[in-house]
């Protein structure tokens, strides 16, 4: 983990540099990733392809599950989402949950050295980076992600995230944990409805 953390400090230090000079300059884009022999590009894993689905400004409708048997807490935001080049999708999630203003930042692709779906995500309630590995189902159009979370008790909690891309106009996303005999208990629902591509 230490020589992929490196590599990204190391990925990030010219992108530092060019925010502290004077007149931001964006460097340009590379282009599709290419094979050893830099003049043939590479076929894009069909993972990666299926990101520019998720592009757009979503309108996102949003049911928080505080508590078994208690009646969600609904609210609404907007996701923007737009590609990175062609391995990654950078996607914003700007709501109001209970009136307090909420801003979440995810990174999605496919890890084609591990051969598997990735997400990051930070949360500006929250100083933890949420990392989540898994896998794509492309006949169903879903992304099924997992990670632990730890409480701060010493207790983990293994939870899945499934994305869903049900038309062109229209996606789900479900946070659900599973319990102890992996009954899956809900988190998180989000219905997206396309605003703009």
């Amino acid at each position: 983990m230490l020589l992929k953390t490196t590599g990204l400090l190391a990925a990030l230090a010219p992108l530092v540099l060019l925010a502290t000079q004077d007149g931001p300059e964006i460097p340009p884009d590379p282009g599709p990733m290419r094979t050893d022999d830099a003049s043939a590009p590479t076929e894009l894993p069909i993972e990666l392809r299926r990101l520019s689905e998720e592009v757009g400004t979503w309108k996102a409708e949003l049911s928080a599950f505080m508590s078994p048997g208690m009646p969600p807490l609904r609210f609404e935001g907007i996701e923007t989402n737009r590609l990175i080049g062609d391995a990654w999708l950078l996607s914003v999630l700007e709501a109001e949950p209970g009136g307090q203003p909420y801003t979440g930042i995810g990174q999605i692709g496919y890890d084609v050295d591990e051969g598997r779906a990735v997400k990051t995500w930070i949360e500006s309630d929250s100083g933890a980076l949420n990392v989540w590995y898994g896998t794509y189902d492309l006949e169903r159009r879903e992304r099924i992600l997992e990670y632990t979370l730890n409480d701060g008790s010493g207790v983990e909690r293994k939870r899945l995230v499934k994305s869903r891309v049900l038309d062109a106009d229209r996606r789900t996303l479900d946070i659900i944990e599973l319990d102890e005999t992996n009954g899956e208990l809900p988190i998180l629902h989000i219905d997206y409805t396309l605003i703009e591509r």
